[in-house]
């Protein structure tokens, strides 16, 4: 079963553009048309490409992060940490 819910901005209501998919147990946060963060059988993936495309899509990164995955990250060097330690990796999200 495939279920969209929708992240909220820091005033309550729903960011446009900013969703999660979720699949099954797995979960996706896509910006607009793009995957940037998966969480598949348990492991987190970003894309390699574009986790660390602008400060919005960070931001959103970040509370997909903590909401649906459990992960406290609240910066890029908190999560530059978890890739460099291994605990989250990079990969192609988005291939055609």
């Amino acid at each position: 079963m495939v279920k969209i819910t929708y992240l909220y901005t820091s005033g309550g209501n729903v960011a446009a553009n900013q969703s999660v998919i979720n699949v099954g147990d797995d979960k996706y946060f896509q910006s607009y048309d793009t995957v940037i963060a998966a969480e598949e059988n348990g492991i987190i993936s970003l894309d390699e490409n574009y986790w660390n495309y602008s400060g919005t899509t960070s931001k959103y990164l970040y509370q997909f992060l903590r909401d649906y995955c459990g992960v406290k990250v609240y910066s890029k060097r908190d999560l530059v940490k978890l890739i460099k330690d291994k605990k989250v990796n990079l990969k192609n999200l988005n291939e055609d």
